[in-house]
Parts: C-alpha cells; sequence; structure tokens
C-alpha cells in the first residue's frame, strides 16, 4: 500500500468511526458522490474494521467508537456476527495429523477443504453485502442530488415572489404618490376653484386633494373619476362632513367623458363650503330607481 492510499484508508477509518472533523468529514461525503473507486475503498476499509474488531484487534478506544457509531448499521452487524462465527470455527478445528491409510484424504486436507469453502462464503457474502451496501450510498447521493436540487428550485420560488411583491408594492407606492402630486388644471374662469377627486381617500393616507379658496371665488367644481367597472346612467351625490353631518344632495346628474375617463362634475358655491375637511358620497342610479354605493371622495377646504 503506498502513502496515498495509507492516508486515504486512515481518512476513510476516521470517518466510519465518527473521528472525523466537520471540514473532512463534508469531504469524504462529497467524493463519495462523485467517486466510485473512492466509495469502494470505503466499502474495504468498512470490511477490513469489521475483521479486525471480530478478531479483537482493536484498542479500548477504538472499540468503545466502534461499538457506538459503526454498529448502528444492522447490515454491519449482521457481517460481525458471522466474522465471529467463523473465527470460532477455525478456532475450535485446529489442522489434524495427516491419515497414513490408503485411500482416506488426510484430515489436513479434508480442514483446507472446508477453511477453502467457508474462505469462500464468507468473501461471496462480503461481496454481496459490500454491492448492497454500494447500491444504497448511491441511491443516498441520489436522494440527498435531489432533495438539493428542490430546495435549490423552491428558493428561486420564494426569492421570485417576494421580488414580485416588493416591484407590485412599489406600483402602489408609484401611483399613490402621482394621485397625491396630481394638481387641478388651472380654471379658465378667474372665480372658480376645479378639484379632481379620486376615490378612496382616508384622512391620515398623505396628501389630501385640497381647494385653497381665496374671497375672489365664486363657486368650486367638484371632478368625481367613477371606477372603471361602473355603468350606470345617471348619479346622485351627498356632501358630508367628516363628523358625518349632511350639507346637501343633489341628483339626478350624468357622467361625461374626460381625457379617457368617466367623470361627474358637481358645482357647489364657496361661501357654501366653511372651511374644513369634507366626504363627498357618490351613488349609481339603476333602471328600477334604486340607488347603490359607486365611491366615497374626501377633500379639504382652506380659506386664504
Amino acid at each position: 500500500m503506498n502513502d496515498t492510499q495509507h492516508n486515504e484508508s486512515a481518512v476513510l477509518r476516521r470517518y466510519l468511526l465518527g473521528q472525523s472533523d466537520a471540514g473532512e468529514r463534508s469531504a469524504v461525503e462529497r467524493r463519495l458522490m462523485t467517486d466510485r473507486e473512492y466509495l469502494e475503498a470505503l466499502t474495504r476499509t468498512e470490511e477490513e474494521m469489521i475483521d479486525e474488531y471480530a478478531r479483537g484487534n482493536f484498542d479500548a478506544h477504538e472499540k468503545e467508537m466502534f461499538e457506538s457509531l459503526f454498529l448502528n448499521v444492522p447490515e454491519r452487524r449482521e457481517k460481525i456476527a458471522f466474522a465471529r462465527a467463523f473465527n470460532r470455527y477455525v478456532a475450535r478445528h485446529p489442522r489434524a495429523p495427516s491419515s497414513k491409510e490408503p485411500g482416506i484424504l488426510p484430515a489436513s486436507v479434508w480442514q483446507r477443504i472446508t477453511t477453502v469453502v467457508a474462505l469462500a462464503t464468507v468473501i461471496l457474502l462480503a461481496l454481496l453485502s459490500g454491492f448492497v451496501y454500494r447500491r444504497f450510498v448511491q441511491a443516498r447521493a441520489d436522494l440527498a442530488a435531489v432533495e438539493a436540487q428542490r430546495n435549490a428550485s423552491e428558493t428561486r420560488e420564494r426569492a421570485a415572489a417576494e421580488k414580485l411583491k416588493e416591484q407590485q408594492k412599489r406600483n402602489d407606492e408609484l401611483e399613490h404618490e402621482i394621485a397625491t402630486f396630481r394638481q387641478p388644471p388651472p380654471s379658465a374662469t378667474p372665480d372658480l376653484f376645479t378639484l379632481a377627486l379620486t376615490s378612496g381617500w382616508t384622512r391620515g393616507s398623505g396628501s389630501v386633494p385640497t381647494a385653497k379658496l381665496s374671497p375672489a371665488l365664486k363657486r368650486v367644481s367638484l371632478e368625481l373619476a367613477v371606477a372603471s367597472e361602473s355603468h350606470y346612467g345617471r348619479y346622485s351625490t351627498e356632501l358630508q362632513t367628516v363628523e358625518g353631518k349632511t350639507m346637501w344632495t343633489r341628483g339626478p346628474l350624468h357622467s361625461q367623458r374626460d381625457s379617457g375617463r368617466e367623470v361627474v362634475t358637481i358645482s357647489i358655491a364657496a361661501s357654501g363650503l366653511p372651511q374644513g375637511d369634507y366626504l363627498v358620497m357618490l351613488n349609481g342610479v339603476t333602471t328600477d330607481g334604486s340607488s347603490e354605493k359607486v365611491g366615497s371622495y374626501y377633500f379639504k377646504v382652506v380659506k386664504r
């Protein structure tokens, strides 16, 4: 045995006895998954250790490690039991003196024949068990590879889901910022203030649409953007304070198309809007005359 083989045998012996550190154990297991000759060397080392244990050639420390770790596998226990039985058989049947009677084989010849047959049986069983063990190790390696691929795939899927969730959140924030900073177009009429409103605003949700009214302004025009899924021919509105007091109701009203949007416009006297926070409720009127809530629009009035 050259130095390389001796070193490999020592490494595998430590691995089988559970004496390898984490780095050496990881290196051995990675090599076992890819190097069949290394796997065969592991099997040979295992068989040598079984024979040593059966003959009682282990020191106390190795014997303790061997029994606590190596014998956890039922297949190995069966191998050791067989090896012990064979050694006891050989020890109890020493080579007998040769017989001088003509035509009768000497006892030594029968002893050698019995030994050869028993040894052949042991070798055959060892080869068979080694083959089964190699298949087990290979199957375990294949299972570990499949499990690693599955874990990697799940990790990629989770990362993609998180990235999609973050992108959706960012899109929502951008839409909110666009709606927040969208300013109403300047009014062509000096005494009219126009305020575009989008349904869904609540107090505390960020910058609030605000009507800043100067003494010169006479009227306020509120443009209520209607949700795209609404399909009503007529609408009614109700203006409330945030405390729930109804200021007035209007209807029936009709929507108009403005820059690709469906808008319901209401006009209010500026003098009828004291400074404060307001809520406009928009209801769709069905063909049978009943009302269904379409949206709510929050805005603020500031007097200058």
